[in-house]
C-alpha cells in the first residue's frame, strides 16, 4: 500500500483503505509499510525509498540487497553474485583476458586451441607454458574468412622462453566455404603446463571460440567435415626462438627496411632497396638496387651476359662499338687492324658492372654481347680490330700479335657487310 501524497502523514482507519491508481503523474511518492502483523499496525514511510509513477523509476538512497535468487534486469538476465571486484578487473585488464584454457603433460602433436564456425574471425592470442625450466610464451594473431585460403594468416609478434620451447608450430586448418576453421598449436616436449587465451581484437560476431587443447584426432566442435579439413597456413616458431617477428604472409614497407644483422626469408624478398649486413633466403627479387658491404653466396645468376667496366671515352659510342686504349681520354675508336691496344666492346646491359661511379662508357671485357663485325666470318672465328673505326673483323694469321684478339664470332657472315652480331668477348 502506498501513500498518495507529497509529504509523510498518518492514516488512521479501522475498516477499509481505498487505493487510487496514479500511473502518469510526474511526482515523487513514498512507499508505505506496516511495522507489524495483527489487528493494529502502524503505517510508515522512508524518504530514502521513493517512486515516480510517470518514469516507473524506483529510487533507493541506500543498498539493494537480495538474500536469495539475485536481481533480474529488463533483458531477463539475473545477477546472482556481486560480480568482479576492482582487483579482479585490474588483473583482467593487465593480462588482457578473463578466461583461459590450460592442460599439462600433453604428448607431442597438434592441439586445437580455437575454432571458427565457418564465418570470419580475427583475434590476438597468447599461449604460455609454465612447466619448470621452460616458461615459453608466444603472442600472435590469427585470421580466417569463409574458407578462402588466402584469407588465413598467422602473425607472431613475440616468442621467448627461459629454456625449453614446447610450442613448435602454429597452423590454421580449414574446410569448405562454410565448414569452419581450427587454430592449432604443435606441442614438442611431453613435460609441459600449457595455457591459451584470447587477449584481444576478437571483434567479429562469429569470431574465434577458445577450445580446451583438443587433440587433432578429435573433432573440436563448431565445424563441419572435420576429417576433411586441411592445413592452410603454418609457421615454425623455432625460426624466432631467440625473439623476432614472423608472418605466414607478406611484409610490405613503403619506406626502408633496415637490419644490422640479417633478413631471412623462406621464399623471396622483393624490394627496391635493401640495406643489410646479411641477407639469407631462397631467392631475392629486387626491382632496384641491393647495397651491401659484401655479397657472399654459393652461386649468382644474371639476366644479361657480360662482365663490364666503366671507362672515360673521348666521345659517345653506340653499343657494339670496338674501342681501344688511347685518344684524348681513356678509350677511343680504332681505325687500325689487329690493334693490340684493344680494350673491349661497348656494352648494352652488362650482367656485372665494375667501377660504376667512374667513366662514361661501359666496356664488355668478357662474356657475350652484340658487336659490330665486318664479314666474312664463321662461328668461332677469332676477331680483331679493323681499319673501319669501331668495327671488328676476322683475324689474319699473318698479322697476329699477342693481345690483338677481341673475341670470337657466334654468328656467320658470308659477305663483307658490316652487321651487329653476338660475339664472345675475351682474351683468346
Amino acid at each position: 500500500m502506498a501513500y498518495l501524497g507529497n509529504e509523510p502523514d498518518v492514516i488512521k482507519t479501522a475498516e477499509t483503505v481505498t487505493n487510487t491508481a496514479n500511473n502518469t503523474t510526474n511526482e515523487t511518492v513514498y512507499l508505505v509499510f506496516s511495522d507489524a502483523q495483527g489487528a493494529t499496525t502502524a503505517l510508515e514511510t522512508d524518504s530514502s525509498l521513493t517512486y515516480n509513477p510517470s518514469t516507473n523509476l524506483l529510487s533507493v538512497a541506500g543498498v539493494i540487497k537480495s538474500t536469495s535468487g539475485g536481481i533480474t534486469f529488463p533483458d531477463s538476465t539475473t545477477q546472482t553474485s556481486a560480480g568482479y571486484s576492482t582487483s579482479d578487473i585490474n588483473t583482467y585488464i593487465d593480462r588482457g583476458y578473463v578466461t583461459s584454457e590450460n592442460a599439462s603433460n600433453l604428448a607431442d602433436g597438434w592441439y586445437t586451441i580455437a575454432t571458427n564456425t565457418g564465418n570470419r574471425a580475427i583475434a590476438e592470442f597468447a599461449i604460455w607454458d609454465t612447466a619448470s625450466g621452460d616458461h615459453q610464451h608466444v603472442l600472435f594473431n590469427a585470421t580466417h574468412s569463409f574458407g578462402a585460403t588466402d584469407s588465413n594468416s598467422i602473425n607472431v609478434f613475440a616468442n621467448s622462453a627461459y629454456s625449453g620451447t614446447n610450442f613448435r608450430y602454429i597452423r590454421i586448418k580449414e574446410g569448405g566455404t562454410y565448414e569452419g576453421a581450427a587454430l592449432q598449436v604443435y606441442i614438442e616436449g611431453s613435460t609441459n603446463a600449457v595455457n591459451a587465451a584470447i587477449v584481444g581484437a576478437n571483434v567479429q560476431t562469429d569470431g574465434w571460440v577458445l577450445k580446451d587443447w583438443i587433440a587433432d584426432a578429435t573433432d573440436p566442435g563448431d565445424v563441419d567435415n572435420w576429417g576433411s579439413m586441411t592445413e592452410a597456413v603454418n609457421v615454425d616458431l623455432d625460426n624466432i626462438s631467440a625473439g623476432g617477428i614472423m608472418t605466414s604472409g607478406k611484409i610490405y614497407s613503403y619506406g626502408n627496411i633496415l637490419s644490422t644483422s640479417s633478413i631471412e626469408a623462406t621464399t623471396s624478398v622483393q624490394t627496391g632497396i635493401i640495406n643489410a649486413t646479411t641477407h639469407t633466403g631462397t631467392t631475392g627479387t629486387f626491382s632496384g638496387n641491393v647495397t651491401a658491404s659484401y655479397l657472399v653466396g654459393t652461386a649468382t645468376e644474371a639476366l644479361y651476359a657480360d662482365l663490364a667496366e666503366n671507362y672515360q671515352a673521348d666521345d659517345t659510342y653506340e653499343p657494339g662499338t670496338v674501342l681501344v686504349f688511347g685518344g684524348s681520354a681513356e678509350v677511343t675508336a680504332t681505325n687500325k687492324t689487329h690493334d693490340t691496344r684493344v680494350a673491349g666492346v661497348v656494352s648494352t646491359n652488362p650482367a656485372y658492372l665494375m667501377n660504376k661511379d667512374s667513366g662514361n662508357t661501359s666496356l664488355g671485357l668478357t662474356g657475350r654481347l652484340p658487336c659490330m663485325v665486318k664479314g666474312p666470318v664463321d662461328k668461332g672465328t677469332l676477331l680483331v680490330t679493323s681499319d673501319t673505326p669501331g668495327v671488328a673483323q676476322a683475324l689474319n694469321d699473318a698479322y697476329y700479335k699477342p693481345g690483338c684478339v677481341v673475341g670470337k664470332s657466334m654468328n656467320t657472315l658470308t659477305d663483307s657487310s658490316i652487321e651487329l652480331i653476338e660475339i664472345a668477348v675475351g682474351r683468346f
